[in-house]
């Protein structure tokens, strides 16, 4: 396994497996939300399993992502949509667009 070390600013990028760390990295969110073409999922995955310090962001990135959405899962209480459209509904109607 190649080992990797995150790249400072001033230094050239590093590169394993066809992509350089900073790539893999800008594309974390687009992999993990599945919006990246298979061909570059391909790619990716190759990388991580080459680069310990880019899978260490991913599986960061991946715990993070997984404890937003188990957090903002949860479901509104029955009739507060119909209580809020009737609101809005109300006040349309006392102060018509002009």
């Amino acid at each position: 396994m190649t080992e990797a070390t995150t790249p400072s600013p001033e230094s050239e990028p590093l590169t394993c497996v066809g992509v350089d760390c900073t790539s893999a990295i800008e594309q974390l969110y687009a992999y993990l939300d599945g919006h990246c073409p298979q061909v570059d999922r391909e790619v990716i995955e190759e990388h991580l399993d080459e680069c310990s310090p880019c899978l260490s962001a991913f599986d960061f990135h991946q715990e993070l992502q997984d404890l937003v959405q188990s957090r903002c899962k949860s479901e509104l209480p029955e009739g507060l949509r119909d209580k809020v459209m009737g609101a809005l509904k109300d006040l349309e109607f006392q102060h018509p667009p002009d």
